[in-house]
């Protein structure tokens, strides 16, 4: 996704006026606070998900692997959503962060400004993929421990 910049001018009444782009620049702000609190709903469901399965892994009428499989699946499609979510809030943080006022210079865009300070040290999304990698670690190591021991009694 990808968004043109945005330049308000207070003398550019032909095409919009300043309080129009204004307005622009809140209703882009609210997109991308909304498409933030859905990728942390998303978040935490999938994360809710993958605790059940693990929790209720050992009183499960079928088979580890078949669970470690569906977790496995669960995890890529986790995987998968956050990053779209991810993709989709950073091209909606830029979009806001372009807005520029060039009549007056003394309006700071604060987006901008918190924009580049965390597209620097994105430690919170790095650490959501993290926990995403660490359940699909662990249904890795499952599949892998019920094939071992499935291929040892197989003997």
């Amino acid at each position: 996704m990808e968004f043109q910049k945005i330049e308000v001018r207070a003398s550019d009444s032909q095409k919009y006026s300043e309080g129009t782009l204004t307005q622009l620049f809140g209703q882009i702000v609210s997109i991308k606070n909304s498409e933030r609190a859905v990728i942390w709903q998303r978040w935490s469901a999938m994360l809710v998900a993958n605790s059940v399965i693990l929790a209720t892994i050992d009183k499960a009428p079928i088979p580890k692997a078949g669970i470690a499989l569906v977790g496995i699946a669960l995890c890529a499609a986790w995987r998968a959503t956050s990053l779209r979510g991810w993709k989709i809030y950073d091209a909606y943080l830029d979009a806001a962060a372009s807005f520029v006022w060039v009549d007056d210079p003394s309006i700071g865009n604060v987006v901008h400004t918190v924009a580049t300070s965390f597209k620097k040290t994105d430690w919170i999304k790095h650490s959501a993929f993290l926990v995403i990698w660490a359940f699909m670690a662990s249904y890795v190591w499952m599949l892998h421990s019920e094939l071992v021991l499935y291929l040892r009694t197989a003997k």
